[in-house]
């Protein structure tokens, strides 16, 4: 959004806007896809693995975006869950790793990761305060 000219406490405001607007828009994209990847999984077995190496290239993913340091995040946004990256990384190698495996409830730590971002954001913009 382009912000200049614009009262400083204004484009804050907006900032903030587009920033949870970005975070909602990334919970539903990965809701989405971990949702269909563990419907998938359990209706299709033969689909495990495919979706096992997808699940690790997302892992590879997180983890190199978080030895790079970098601050951006999917939608172009700022990442302000970089510190976090790591635990995401963990989950979808985890996931990948067992689904490649054969094991179609390798899925369920997708979900697991789509409800830790969850909770992480809803504590960075004060809906739960713990």
């Amino acid at each position: 959004m382009n912000t200049a000219g614009l009262d400083p406490e204004f484009a804050m405001d907006a900032n903030s806007e587009n920033r949870q607007l970005l975070f909602i828009m990334c919970i539903l994209l990965r809701a989405c896809v971990t949702g269909a990847a563990l419907w998938l999984a359990l209706k299709e077995k033969q689909a495990v693995p495919i979706l096992g190496a997808l699940a690790l290239v997302v892992g590879i993913g997180f983890s190199v975006a978080y030895f790079r340091g970098s601050d951006t995040g999917f939608f172009g946004g700022e990442a302000w869950w970089h510190a976090l990256r790591k635990v995401h990384a963990l989950l979808w190698i985890v996931t990948g790793a067992t689904m490649l495996a054969g094991l179609s409830w390798g899925a369920v730590f997708a979900v697991g990761d789509t409800v830790f971002g969850m909770v992480a954001g809803f504590m960075k913009y004060g809906v739960v305060v713990i």
